[in-house]
């Protein structure tokens, strides 16, 4: 497994798509962490993190056709042909997957680093000391990567194809933003609403009402469970300084990680490989 994984990373440093990927979440974090910066020169702690939502996309999009072309000319029937053990062969890919989310996320948190610096900007945080929110933070992100490198290396391991495997992997992690995204919006609902209505040309709210948009019961704990697991609601929750379930979070990603790699260790073990 070591020679995997020495080959691994030494193809790795020479793929051109890793360093545009790390690039691209650099500037991309830079760039909305300047936008954010108020008039008094701060800007909340949990804004500068506003790319990690999106990291498994630029993930996927990389290990999408560094797996994928494995399959395509033939470098994964090889390894199994010499004797080399499945499990070794999914779990060096799991390994370099982390790795890659690992320094995406690392460049994007740089990128906004870079940008406080550069203008001085400080960091707030509304409810929370801003080093402790940043460490419990920075330990989200890390297990994070870990859990999308799960789901994105279950993915190009069980579709073949240079391609296919990518475009993939990138539709899972789209798809998972836009779900997470619709449950958080849906948690934020409030239970009751009221409707403006002018009295005496003046402004005033109505007569309250329950918000038919508002999630209760046991539906509501279900999408609460989901958005403290799934890795892009995490990432909003670190954005919208409400990442406080910190225990449930991490756990939830470990076990999607150990959950994925499990699973599809034993689906590679018999999967046919032409």
């Amino acid at each position: 497994m070591v020679r995997l994984l020495n080959a691994g990373f030494s193809r790795l440093l020479h793929y051109k798509q890793l360093y545009i990927a790390v690039i691209l979440s650099f500037f991309l974090s830079a760039s909305l962490t300047l936008s954010n910066i108020d008039s008094s020169n701060g800007i909340i702690a949990g804004e500068t993190l506003k790319t990690i939502p999106v990291v498994g996309v630029f993930a996927a999009a990389v290990l999408g056709l560094f797996i994928g072309t494995e399959y395509s000319d033939g470098t994964m029937r090889n390894k199994l042909t010499v004797g080399t053990k499945r499990r070794n062969v999914y779990f060096t890919n799991y390994i370099i997957s982390s790795a890659v989310c690992t320094v995406i996320c690392i460049s994007a948190m740089t990128g906004s680093a870079a940008a406080c610096l550069l203008t001085g900007a400080k960091l707030y945080t509304p409810n929370a000391d801003v080093s402790t929110v940043m460490l419990l933070n920075a330990v989200g992100v890390l297990l994070m990567s870990f859990s999308i490198a799960g789901i994105i290396t279950f993915i190009c391991m069980m579709v073949s194809g240079k391609a296919a495997g990518g475009i993939s992997a990138m539709l899972v992690m789209i798809v998972m933003v836009f779900l997470g995204s619709w449950a958080y919006s849906r948690l934020c609902e409030p239970e009751f609403v009221s409707d403006m209505m002018l009295v005496n040309n003046i402004p005033q709210s109505g007569p309250k009402y329950l918000n038919p948009l508002y999630v209760g019961g046991g539906a509501r704990s279900i999408l609460e469970l989901a958005v403290d697991v799934m890795p892009a609601t995490q990432g909003m929750l670190m954005v919208s300084d409400e990442f406080y379930n910190q225990p449930i979070c991490y756990i939830g990603s470990i076990a999607l990680a150990v959950g994925f790699t499990a699973v599809g260790a034993a689906m590679f073990s018999k999967k046919d490989i032409k």
